[in-house]
């Protein structure tokens, strides 16, 4: 087998890659193997992006609780407006 290197083309992020550096003799001489080593060409810095429609997530959270507090004495609401409503109401 003969490796001859050759060619210029084929830097990372230039299109297609140039495989003519890379020449391989072979012979169908018996059974044999090839291996061919050397570096890929980078596409660059790029992204992929694919759509999956529509969908949701669900997440459990397990068991839990939740607590509520209810002040007596609230808002300034709780003054002028709600003591004459009470006053009135009480009349009735």
């Amino acid at each position: 087998m003969t490796f001859v290197s050759g060619g210029s083309s084929g830097a990372p992020g230039s299109g297609s890659p140039d495989y003519s550096k890379y020449s391989v003799n072979t012979s169908s001489a018996g059974a044999h193997t090839h291996s061919v080593s050397g570096t890929a060409a980078s596409a660059g810095a790029h992204a992929h992006t694919v759509g999956i429609g529509a969908h949701t997530h669900s997440v459990a959270i397990g068991s839990h609780g939740h607590t509520i507090t209810v002040n007596a004495a609230g808002n300034a609401e709780n003054t002028v407006k709600n003591i004459a409503f009470n006053y009135i109401v009480r009349l009735a």
